[in-house]
Order: C-alpha cells, then sequence, then structure tokens
C-alpha cells in the first residue's frame, strides 16, 4: 500500500487564490494517497491558540512536495529605466518568497513546482523578479 504524501499549495493574494482552490480540488479528487495544505495571506485573520509561524513552520515541516503560484502582488518601480513602458517590474508578496525558501531547504528542488499567472517571458526578461 501506498502511503499519503503532502502536497503544500503555497499562494499570495486573490489572483492566485482561485487557482490554488482549483488544484487543490483537482487533487483531492483524484482520489491517490494525498494530503493537501494550503498557506495563503488569510492565515493572520484566522485565530488560533498557537502562534501564526508556529502553525506555518509546522505544515512546511510536513510537507513532500510544494506548488508555488506566482503572481504580480507587488509593483516596483524601476527608477533607473529610461523607457516609461519598462518601469513596472513585479513580485510576488514576501510571505511567499520566505516559504518557498524555507520550502527550498526542506526537501529536494525538484519536489517544488511553480504556476504563474503571468508570461513566462516576463521571468526571463527580468519583468517579475525572483528573490
Amino acid at each position: 500500500m501506498i502511503s499519503a504524501f503532502t502536497v503544500l499549495l503555497i499562494y499570495s493574494g486573490e489572483e492566485s487564490k482561485e487557482m490554488a482552490e482549483n488544484m487543490r480540488k483537482a487533487i483531492e479528487q483524484s482520489n491517490y494517497p494525498v494530503m493537501v495544505d494550503l498557506i495563503d495571506s488569510d492565515y493572520r485573520d484566522r485565530s488560533f491558540s498557537e502562534d501564526i509561524s508556529e502553525r506555518i513552520f509546522k505544515i512546511l515541516d510536513r510537507c513532500d512536495f510544494a506548488i508555488a503560484f506566482l503572481t504580480p502582488a507587488m509593483a516596483i518601480c524601476d527608477t533607473s529605466s529610461k523607457n516609461s513602458k519598462e518601469k513596472m517590474l513585479y513580485s510576488s508578496g514576501p510571505n511567499l518568497w520566505l516559504e518557498v525558501g524555507y520550502m527550498r531547504k526542506a526537501i529536494p528542488p525538484q519536489f517544488i513546482q511553480y504556476v504563474s499567472s503571468f508570461p513566462f517571458e516576463w521571468i526571463s526578461t527580468g519583468k517579475y523578479l525572483l528573490p
């Protein structure tokens, strides 16, 4: 019998919430022995007895595979650019990068996958900033 493994869906912001929820539903309907945990920006709004950082890092510690949903949640103005069309750069929220950084140390990098809501070209051209 195959034992269950945990998939972690990490997202930040409303734009990626629907993608993460759809992925969670698809995984749960697959009939594979998979547990799904979501880490999102709503954690700070929930009332739990333990500290938020303890809760999040406990979830991260039990993860076997992670999917991070990259969205242009933060806009950054590049003042060094002379072209006004190239002035805006984007990145995900800092909480997503903290969680992905932790996961990169906890599990093999090939077990962390990324889904974006923008064209890959944004990453290759530097319009979307990776940490």
